[in-house]
């Protein structure tokens, strides 16, 4: 092999466009990365696409020494008409190829139009008629730094088109003088008699509100077609404060359905007893067969790879998520073995191999106070796949794990040591191997950046730990994806994710002098930030809150910057412009070519990467193709044929035009011999794309 290049699938403007690049050749490479604008234009009567370069950079490679490749990408990058973008690597010296025997590689590459999260706060959610709205804007940058330009009265960023809006509700409404709370757990049995809860009513300085109680117990459901509200049985009784209660359940199953997961209404409308005042409150009640629920968590990966601990997680808790009581808390999980014997005769029995299934040893697990449980799995060497099934007294879930596959047989894992990351913290990782490690390279990325690039030496270890410190530019979610390479070229990977709070690089915080005062008191507030901040402030009465929230600007609002680093696994086909809508792509488990047989690169893959084919004359079963390779006379005549759309080779009107003077880049050649390459490999880290080159057999 000669190179690996890992490139994000997004480019976001105001920020770099990052390309990883790795030489394995024995002497020093002129790497150049650019990014062009497609544009169409008719020249001449001729009309066919002109690339515009838009920014470029270049940098020497050494062996063995990975390093980024940075595109510092336009603020105003996708706003100008043309036929998308595309980048390039491009190798400036010769007898130096990539992919399919080219000295460059070409990819489209998709821009983020929406690079600005807008925020709108109104200083209450419901308004009288008449009443003055007061509203603050404000956008922030993926890195969360402030939007300083100016505002369309739409709400609209004049220079990104981000739009966004926030609605309110105008109405004639009276400050609520108390507020009405409906206790009641959020799931009821089946084969409970009675549903019970308590009604509680306060005023918002605290003290108790005496009244009376109206109850409603319906469907939960709106309104029917014809206007009309549920059919709902009643029940009253007086509150001074807070007041308990019991339905039967026979009652409202004359109302509504009582079978599981059907959901019923509560409301309580209470009338304070001075003033008549009617206020009410509500909840939702679920029902339920079984007060427990189970479930194998997603951090339990969905291949396993041999020679390396492999564990299951599962969760137990109530219906309502709260821990299951201590007592006789035990989970089982039975395990189903597959196994696959091939046979040299199999075209006597009419099968390719011999399968079937075996039982493993029962596990019974007791559960921690927390619910979670972790089970260690011992796989047999034979197990081409697991069924596994967790139980927790009837109640079951179920995973089916792969077999990972390696031509060698190596593998790497990637494990996270530590929970509860916070940024301006360090996060521990621990990379175990099955052979002992060469250099290992890492990226993370995070809201579609990459925001460090490392290579650490692991002195040969089979297992080592390595510290990334952690910034608020990796909230809310950190990707890291890591690989060596072995001696005979195989590179080996793996990745994982995990959660970072504090996405903020200011840290505000808010004191008050008093937690009670008198009216027509002054109230001292202490603010802390960072030098030179701005600190806006909003305070509401408290019994606005209670007709409609929803207006004000929270921390976890800024939980929307995760659009950035959303794993899309959708898009398992690689950009490359010429790619034909049907193509071959590898399922998770799988390699991306058979093997050192080759002579250059293989690729393991892990959960979520995917190796992919481009498809042009013969679909290959391991995730490689069949090129077929040209005579040394077959040469395009103009240089510059990559900036013509491959229309040039199909359309009628060009076809006889491209034969003269494009033959080898419309492949028009006469065929020689076949030649395998390895194609691509998209890992379980956002919008990630690695391409790696094989020499010809």
């Amino acid at each position: 092999g000669s190179y690996l290049i890992t490139a994000p699938w997004h480019a976001t403007p105001g920020f770099n466009f990052s390309i990883g690049f790795e030489s394995f050749l024995d002497r020093p490479l002129d790497i150049k990365a650019t990014i062009y604008q497609r544009v169409f234009e008719n020249l001449n009567g001729v009309s066919h696409y002109v690339y515009k370069e838009v920014v470029t950079t270049h940098r020497t490679f050494q062996k063995g020494q990975p390093g980024m490749l940075n595109l510092p990408v336009p603020e105003n990058i996708g706003l100008q008409s043309g036929g998308g973008y595309y980048w390039e690597v491009k190798c400036l010296h010769e007898n130096c190829t990539f992919f399919g025997g080219q000295y460059r590689l070409f990819y489209s590459v998709s821009v983020i139009q929406d690079v600005t999260t807008i925020f709108v706060q109104t200083d209450k959610a419901i308004y009288k008629p008449g009443q003055m709205v007061h509203y603050r804007v404000f956008a922030v940058y993926p890195d969360l730094q402030m939007y300083d330009g100016n505002f369309w009265i739409e709400i609209k960023t004049a220079t990104r088109f981000d739009t966004y809006s926030k609605s309110f509700t105008v109405n004639e409404y009276q400050l609520p003088r108390f507020e009405v709370v409906v206790d009641m757990p959020s799931y009821a049995l089946t084969t409970d008699e009675n549903i019970q809860g308590s009604v509680k009513a306060t005023y918002t300085f605290g003290q108790p509100v005496k009244g009376k109680v109206e109850l409603h117990v319906s469907r939960n459901q709106g309104l029917d077609s014809c206007g009309n509200e549920p059919r709902h049985m009643e029940l009253s009784f007086d509150i001074d404060g807070e007041a308990k209660f019991s339905v039967p359940k026979t009652d409202i199953s004359r109302v509504a359905s009582v079978y599981s997961g059907s959901q019923i209404k509560v409301t309580a409308f209470v009338k304070e007893e001075l003033t008549d005042v009617r206020l009410e409150g509500s909840t939702v009640v679920t029902f339920r067969s079984t007060p427990y629920k189970v479930r194998i968590l997603d951090n339990t990966p969905s291949v396993f790879k041999p020679g390396l601990p492999y564990s299951v997680f599962a969760q137990v808790s109530m219906q309502d998520d709260s821990p299951v009581p201590t007592s006789s808390t035990t989970l089982t999980m039975v395990t189903t073995a597959h196994y696959s014997i091939p046979s040299d005769n199999s075209f006597l029995y009419s099968t390719g191999t011999f399968a079937g299934t075996y039982a493993l040893p029962i596990q019974d697990v007791d559960v921690p106070p927390n619910g979670v449980v972790k089970i260690d799995l011992s796989i047999p060497a034979n197990a081409t796949s697991l069924d596994v099934t967790v139980d927790y007294k009837g109640v079951t879930d179920y995973k089916s794990i792969s077999k990972m596959f390696s031509s060698s047989n190596t593998y790497l894992q990637l494990s996270l040591l530590g929970q509860d990351l916070t940024s301006r913290q360090t996060a521990r990782l621990e990379a175990k191997a099955t052979e002992s490690m060469g250099k290992l390279w890492y990226q993370v990325l995070s809201r579609g950046l990459v925001c460090e690039s490392k290579v650490v030496d692991t002195q040969g270890q089979h297992v080592m730990t390595f510290d990334i410190p952690l910034t608020p530019m990796m909230a809310p979610t950190a990707h890291v994806m890591a690989y060596y390479v072995r001696s005979d070229g195989e590179i080996v990977p793996d990745a994982i994710a995990f959660n970072v709070e504090g996405v903020f690089n200011n840290e505000v915080t808010i004191e008050m002098s008093t937690n009670k005062s008198e009216p027509h008191t002054d109230l001292d507030v202490y603010l802390t930030a960072d030098p030179n901040s701005v600190v806006h402030l909003l305070a509401v009465d408290q019994s606005v809150l209670l007709v409609k929230s929803g207006n004000d600007v929270t921390p976890g609002e800024g939980s929307g910057l995760r659009i950035y680093s959303d794993v899309d696994l959708s898009r398992t086909r690689p950009p490359y412009e010429s790619l034909p809508p049907s193509y071959p792509h590898m399922q998770p488990g799988q390699t991306f070519a058979p093997g050192a047989a080759f002579g250059g690169f293989t690729t393991t893959t892990d959960e979520g990467i995917f190796g992919m084919a481009r498809q042009h004359f013969a679909a290959a079963n391991f995730g490689f193709n069949r090129f077929t390779t040209t005579t040394a006379d077959c040469q395009d005549k103009i240089a510059n044929c990559y900036e013509y759309s491959r229309d040039i080779c199909q359309l009628s009107e060009y076809r006889s035009w491209a034969m003269e003077n494009c033959v080898r880049f419309c492949g028009f050649c006469m065929p020689g011999s076949t030649t395998d390459y390895a194609a691509y490999i998209v890992p379980d880290f956002p919008g990630f794309m690695l391409s790696s080159s094989l020499p010809p057999t």
